[in-house]
């Protein structure tokens, strides 16, 4: 007892949870960097269409405000605005959303379960391959991780030892309302409130009486925030379908919906991402020895309003993933918290073996540090390996932007292009490119090419769709891309064409 009592009066025993929360904290931010800076530098087109609606909102047209994602796409408008169009602004929203995400997982884990918990859940949550996707991509996919997360958060505050704080009521109501510009968001906040509803304890807070002035403001900032949303359905009927199925599945039927989600979460070889072109699987098979051993300590567990909150969100997710399956991330969040409740489990059980004994605990450390050491090490090892090497992930990447940028920024060989030549597709990406960077360079489409007057000193840049390129004019250069699964051409470099 002497012992114990001197250990937990050490000074790193009493800094022991800031201590990890700091180095969480470091690891998440450099494994950002590295995922945005390491991988293949590409971006893909689902990337140029985001860049493209989140530059389109303007003060000016109020009906550019009517998307879906206002949220996401406003705050990457901001971004494009700030420094331009390049692959950092692109995904730099998705990059500052991972990281709130991640800190509120851990502080859910930390209200739900235990601090030990929290950290190493955190830990396997912030390297899993999933997530570093996520984070780095500059589309919308990462709100269906960041939207729950921060609901839950506002829940736990505005309820805290059974009394109802209504100042927080308001911003609660707020991201409710916010959340429901995401596609399929729906479903989790169905899924939130009915299981919430089903618990006394829940039923018995809200019946609290929430203060007028508070219910009134809070009425009123969801009807305000809702305003664009309703009046974009009500105008066109596309957005409401994009909010309550995925668009980019629209082509497949029932089955083969079914088929491709079952493939992405049950191919443990992952020889299917050639052919598909998506993560799998999905999950590593230690995190799902984790959810499976979670699911049994949900079950023991069955009467608090944690289990029926988290066994109602991972029923819907599950259903909503399976009939979504170009939206796996919709189930990362619960299936996280689940795998947190079996590390929960497993170090509850080898404590219960020895509640006196401090050697006994301290020998747990060390294969626990190796098994959750392990899982982190191989799933951020994984993601590297599978977005720098797997054909089949990238080649839905474009390394086109980052070619442009670099031939531009580049003083040999004197090239300083005038001009550069697109398809028509091409032109809204490349002008937002030229305009948001400053650039002295004119875009051309195939109709306008024979206008350029050309001479010595003139240089067409011309992209490999464009017509210039589909000619049979000679280039003076020719740029390729590094990546090896499209043809490496990727631009060309023109002088005195012929009229």
């Amino acid at each position: 007892m002497i012992e114990r009592s001197l250990i937990k009066k050490s000074i790193l025993y009493r800094l022991r949870f800031w201590i990890g929360y700091g180095l969480l904290v470091l690891a998440l931010s450099l494994l950002l960097i590295l995922a945005v800076t390491q991988t293949s530098g590409g971006i893909s087109s689902s990337e140029q269409t985001s860049a493209l609606k989140s530059a389109s909102i303007t003060v000016k047209n109020v009906s550019s405000f009517m998307i879906i994602d206002l949220p996401y796409h406003m705050l990457q408008k901001i971004s494009i605005s700030l420094f331009g169009l390049n692959p950092i602004s692109i995904k730099l929203p998705s990059v500052i959303i991972a990281f709130i995400t991640s800190i509120g997982l851990v502080l859910v884990l930390r209200h739900w379960l235990q601090p030990r918990t929290s950290v190493i859940t955190g830990a396997i949550a912030i390297t899993s391959t999933p997530f570093i996707f996520l984070a780095q991509q500059g589309t919308p996919a990462i709100m269906l991780a960041f939207w729950p997360i921060i609901i839950m958060l506002l829940v736990i505050s505005s309820v805290e030892k059974g009394k109802l704080r209504t100042l927080i009521f308001p911003t609660l109501t707020l991201s409710i309302a916010l959340s429901l510009y995401t596609p399929l968001m729906i479903y989790i906040i169905i899924a939130l409130v009915l299981s919430s509803l089903a618990h006394p304890y829940t039923r018995l807070v809200i019946r609290r009486k929430i203060p007028n002035p508070i219910l009134i403001s809070s009425i009123g900032l969801t009807i305000l925030s809702l305003v664009p949303l309703v009046y974009s359905i009500i105008k066109s009927p596309m957005p409401a379908k994009g909010l309550l199925f995925s668009q980019a599945d629209s082509g497949l039927g029932v089955i083969d919906r079914l088929i491709k989600s079952f493939t992405q979460f049950a191919d443990i070889s992952g020889h299917t991402i050639v052919k598909t072109g998506n993560l799998a699987p999905y999950f590593t098979l230690v995190v799902v020895a984790l959810m499976c051993i979670g699911l049994f300590y949900l079950y023991k567990k069955r009467h608090t309003i944690q289990s029926y909150i988290l066994f109602s969100w991972l029923a819907i997710s599950i259903i909503v993933a399976a009939f979504n399956p170009s939206h796996p991330e919709v189930v990362f969040i619960p299936s996280m918290i689940l795998a947190g409740m079996g590390i929960a489990m497993i170090l509850n059980e080898w404590y219960r073996l020895f509640p006196q004994n401090p050697y006994a605990r301290a020998f747990a450390l060390g294969p626990i540090a190796v098994l959750i050491g392990g899982i982190m090490i191989t799933d951020a090892t994984r993601y590297f390996y599978l977005y720098n090497y797997n054909s089949g992930l990238i080649q839905a990447n474009s390394e086109d932007l980052h070619l442009m940028h670099s031939t531009l920024r580049s003083k040999s060989n004197n090239i300083t292009p005038s001009f550069i030549a697109v398809s028509n597709d091409e032109l809204p990406f490349y002008k937002l490119y030229i305009d948001t960077n400053k650039i002295n360079l004119q875009v051309t489409t195939e109709g306008n090419i024979d206008k350029i007057s050309t001479s010595d000193k003139t240089r067409i840049l011309a992209t490999k769709s464009s017509a210039l390129a589909k000619s049979k004019t000679i280039p003076e250069s020719v740029i390729a891309s590094r990546l090896d699964t499209k043809p490496s051409d990727r631009f060309y470099i023109y002088k005195n064409i012929a009229k």
